[in-house]
């Protein structure tokens, strides 16, 4: 939720009004999701490699099991949708939805709404994810500070 203030023109004594970012507003700006295409294949299988992903992404391990399942994805031909998460427009991890139905491997298999959807996600690496966005913030808030200090003097 974007917020204003109104201040003066210390030049003109004019009224000006500033929009102003709330945090949320800032962070969620920065964030995007593109479809999974064919390109992406080659590195969604490197991330699926490491250690914090194949913990719980059991399968597919190789290049081959990675295109045999997510090629049909990726070119629109099956009812799995599935993303690469972005921040400042750089890959940080992937995303997909599909109908858990008749989806298999033991999961689901109770569910009988056929709109029901399963949503899997993993963070490419996690550490340095978390540690960029606290980094940018800090800086921008010594920034601010450092605006604002000289601005008084």
């Amino acid at each position: 939720m974007a917020h204003a203030r109104v201040t003066r023109s210390k030049r003109t004594g004019r009224r000006r009004q500033t929009v102003l970012q709330s945090r949320r507003d800032r962070v969620r700006d920065r964030f995007a999701f593109r479809p999974l295409a064919p390109g992406d294949l080659p590195t969604l299988h490197e991330w699926l490699q490491r250690p914090h992903v194949a913990q719980w992404w059991r399968s597919p391990r190789t290049v081959a099991e990675v295109e045999s399942e997510y090629v049909p994805v990726a070119l629109g031909q099956s009812t799995t949708r599935a993303y690469i998460a972005l921040l400042d427009g750089q890959p940080i991890g992937f995303i997909q939805s599909y109908v858990v139905r008749d989806s298999g491997s033991g999961w689901w298999e109770h569910e009988t709404d056929p709109g029901a959807r399963g949503i899997d996600q993993f963070l490419c690496n996690a550490v340095q994810f978390l540690s960029t966005i606290e980094s940018r913030d800090t800086d921008r808030r010594r920034r601010r500070r450092r605006t604002a200090r000289d601005a008084r003097a």
